[in-house]
């Protein structure tokens, strides 16, 4: 039998682990016996399985006490045990970081409910339990302050079926649950997993190839992020599935390209149709639901107006009786490929798009300046083309010529006139009037030239504009001044046209 108490023992570990004062003062805090003994009790277990494990264990208990966490000792001690009897470098591990996470948990109530979930979760039957339960109580700091604990557990009970399925994947899920538990609504988690699962495929020697689904557990959740509506969420899971079963390439391609074009969509129920609709593409052929969901957005921006889905619906038709003919005419048509395809986005239209009419305008742009003259369309959103001189501003996509002289930027669709000849002549008004600053030389007057005319006015003229007899406040008091020489009758027509 031992000679020392259990307040003796106890002690005797905390001073041989740690400095003298941090050894009386955590005494100090472990003075209540409800504390004292069940501490004693878990230490002593803990060096039964391994001293190293206690004596990190020891040190630990200062760096809790200082972060003020020593009322959940019990829970945490505990659990510490769990983990180290599952493998010795899980436990020191644990020891050695488990303070730090602690310390993020202010709430004490929700320290001890949280220690008791993953402990419930790290005593699970099948084998990398314990290493899953390490890996979600790391991240429980970040999920707490957004998600309450009965949705937390949820959360975890899905990590925990992945892992029983496959620990790397499912110890990846609980890596990054945080920024999936912002991104993918919880009831859309499910059916997003199972999304990145169909993302496998087999390596040269046959076996599974996990790289695609750990990467969509990597990168996704920054896509989804995008999504603001959860339905429009769920759509986009529920379309990527039907791709992966085809093909997981086409799958990654599509929602690569899936924020990009739903964002040139203005209302959730026009990003619903499209995606609804994309599904029945997808049934057809999935490589054409790719082409589909290149040129929808633009289609859908033909139309004008949010409830109008006539040009939609007759181009979405004809491309569906595309595709029951061939599979080639079909990706043909929704790729806008086709003469078909343009013509029937334009009968359903009167909006005219610039791609349309580029070719005739560039021809008309040739003949009245002579020269080549590129037409391209402004930015969408309607933002300035870099550095360019603008006829208009760029808000109100009016037309916009690039530095150059030499590039005519024109609204992607113009919608101006109620007819589609109307809205043609608008774009041909446009042209003209850019391309006669080209043709008249506007833009090729450099700043170099200005500036040496400037120069020479200044120069010549300074004496009398400095003058204390005559003051030079605008250019037609300049032309008063006396004057001689070539400059003359150069001030004089300015100072008329100043008056």
């Amino acid at each position: 039998m031992s000679s020392f108490t259990p307040k003796d023992e106890l002690h005797e570990l905390l001073v041989d682990r740690l400095d003298a004062t941090t050894a009386h003062g955590l005494d100090e805090q472990l003075r209540d016996p409800r504390f004292r003994v069940p501490v004693l009790e878990l230490l002593i277990e803990l060096k039964e399985i391994s001293s190293k494990i206690q004596g990190e264990a020891v040190w630990a208990l200062g760096e809790l006490n200082r972060k003020g966490c020593l009322a959940s000792v019990i829970p945490w001690l505990d659990l510490g045990i769990t983990f180290a009897q599952a493998s010795g470098a899980l436990g020191l591990r644990y020891f050695k970081e488990s303070h730090m996470i602690l310390g993020f948990l202010e709430k004490e109530s929700n320290r001890d409910e949280l220690l008791a979930h993953v402990m419930e979760l790290a005593d699970g039957s099948h084998e990398a339990a314990p290493q899953c339960g390490y890996e979600w109580f790391k991240v429980l700091p970040q999920l707490c302050g957004e998600i309450a604990i009965p949705e937390l557990q949820e959360w975890a009970r899905l990590g925990m079926d992945l892992s029983e399925w496959n620990y790397v994947l499912g110890n990846e899920f609980f890596r990054e649950c945080p920024s999936i538990a912002r991104a993918v609504p919880l009831e859309s988690a499910k059916s997003w997993i199972g999304f990145g699962m169909k993302l496998m495929v087999q390596n040269s020697l046959g076996k599974p190839d996990y790289i695609g689904t750990l990467e969509f557990f990597r990168t996704s959740p920054s896509l989804f992020l995008e999504f603001n509506d959860a339905d429009v969420k769920q759509r986009v899971i529920d379309l990527g599935t039907r791709l992966a079963d085809h093909s997981p390439e086409q799958a990654v391609a599509f929602l690569a390209k899936a924020p990009e074009v739903l964002a040139r969509v203005s209302t959730v129920e026009w990003k619903i149709r499209i995606l609804k609709f994309g599904l029945l593409v997808a049934d057809r052929d999935p490589d054409a639901t790719l082409a589909y969901f290149a040129r929808v957005s633009e289609v859908v921006g033909l139309a004008g107006k949010e409830d109008d889905t006539g040009v939609f619906d007759a181009w979405f038709g004809q491309g569906m009786e595309a595709l029951e003919y061939s599979v080639e005419a079909g990706r043909a048509f929704f790729g806008l490929e086709t003469q078909q395809a343009c013509s029937a986005v334009e009968q359903a239209m009167s909006g005219v798009s610039l791609r349309q009419v580029a070719r005739s305008l560039k021809m008309f742009a040739r003949a009245l300046c002579g020269e080549d003259v590129a037409i391209e369309g402004l930015p969408e959103g309607g933002g300035s083309v870099g550095a360019s001189h603008m006829s208009a501003s760029p808000v109100s996509e009016k037309a916009q010529v690039s530095t150059d002289g030499k590039t005519v930027y024109l609204p992607l669709v113009m919608r101006r006139s109620e007819t589609r000849e109307g809205n043609r002549r608008w774009y041909t008004v446009m042209v003209a009037h850019e391309v006669g600053h080209v043709e008249f030389g506007t833009y090729a007057l450099s700043t170099q030239v200005l500036q040496r005319v400037a120069t020479g006015v200044q120069t010549r003229y300074e004496k009398e504009a400095l003058s204390p007899k005559r003051g030079v406040h605008t250019l037609g008091n300049l032309s008063t001044l006396p004057a001689t020489g070539d400059y003359q009758g150069f001030v004089g027509n300015c100072g008329r046209c100043a008056n």
